[in-house]
């Protein structure tokens, strides 16, 4: 019995070190693993960092004339300079997608650290949201001459810095910085002056919200953007749109059914004008009940199917306003 319970002792003993010496061996697994987690994190970090290391620059170029902002190698360039083109980049080292620019007033600028306007060969652009931005008086004593800024947070949060350390002066400089979101000052120096008239700072904020891929613009900003986008077609509208939103993360990518798609439909305010004039005319004819809408859409179906096409549906427009052109009735189809 002595030597059976010496057996069991013994057995327990040897099965007791093989269960510690496989813990511990599942625990320094566990362990390394960890490491390597954590390495391979830090390198993901890393790599996701890469051309957002934003660049340290000096905003005393702020207290000097514009022209100056947007020299070689400055940090701040024209927004309407920078180009988008959501296809894989040419074989050059550096990429600047400039066939794919919009003609944004120029007067708007954008630091580099915002959105670079070179990227690296294969580099995919990733787009900032677009937050703040300086309203920036180069000279304080001429208030109607303005420069807008966008800037990132980080650039944002050492500008307000600025402005606190030179409240009194910045020679003749004066700067204050915006919200886009509902354009108000959150901090300025004593000499800045707001526009005498606020189409001066809402046509920025209309192209800024444009270039942020806002969709639900107010009329107004509609009227705004489509007279400082007046140089550009309604075909390159959309395509910066579009590849700029593309390398934007937003859940909502379709604008179809958006007040901005108007901006794609109509070249400039005074085809907007026009529109608006034209709606008036048509819902006047069916107050007066002249032509009972549904008698009107019933006769116009020429196929008899129950439903309209785009031509048909010109028709019955074009009954209830005679006076109305085939451009105006194809635009207004076209926003349906």
């Amino acid at each position: 019995e002595i030597i059976m319970q010496q057996a069991q002792d013994a057995t327990a003993l040897k099965a007791a070190e093989k269960h510690e010496i496989t813990l511990g061996t599942e625990m320094t697994r566990e362990r390394e693993e960890h490491k390597q987690t954590e390495r391979e994190v830090e390198v993901e970090v890393q790599n996701a960092r890469g051309d957002d290391e934003e660049i340290p620059w000096n905003a005393e170029l702020l207290f000097q004339p514009p022209e100056h902002a947007t020299r070689h190698h400055s940090p701040l360039y024209p927004l309407n300079a920078l180009g988008l083109d959501p296809r894989d980049p040419d074989d050059s080292d550096v990429q600047s997608d400039s066939a794919s620019t919009l003609a944004f007033p120029p007067t708007i600028l954008q630091s580099n650290n915002f959105a670079a306007l070179l990227r690296r060969h294969g580099a995919h652009r990733r787009l900032k949201n677009v937050t703040l931005f300086v309203d920036w008086l180069p000279n304080a004593s001429a208030p109607h001459q303005r420069v807008a800024v966008v800037v990132s947070l980080s650039e944002a949060e050492a500008i307000r810095a600025v402005i606190h350390r030179h409240r009194t002066g910045l020679g003749p400089a004066a700067l204050a910085l915006r919200s886009l979101a509902h354009n108000r000052v959150l901090d300025a120096t004593d000499q800045y002056q707001p526009p005498a008239e606020p189409d001066d700072t809402t046509a920025v904020c209309a192209c800024l919200k444009f270039w942020n891929n806002d969709m639900f613009l107010s009329e107004g900003e509609i009227q705004q953007l489509l007279r400082a986008l007046s140089g550009a077609d309604k075909v390159r509208r959309r395509a910066f749109f579009e590849a700029s939103l593309a390398m934007r993360r937003r859940q909502k990518r379709r604008w179809t059914d958006t007040p901005v798609r108007k901006v794609f439909v109509l070249g400039d305010d005074e085809e907007l004008q026009g529109m608006v004039a034209l709606i008036s005319r048509l819902q006047d004819a069916l107050a007066r009940g002249r032509y009972p809408l549904a008698q009107l859409c019933e006769a116009m179906d020429a196929d008899g199917d129950g439903f309209l096409t785009m031509t048909e549906i010109q028709r019955v427009l074009q009954r209830l306003d005679p006076t109305a052109s085939l451009p105006e009735l194809q635009r207004l189809v076209a926003l349906m």
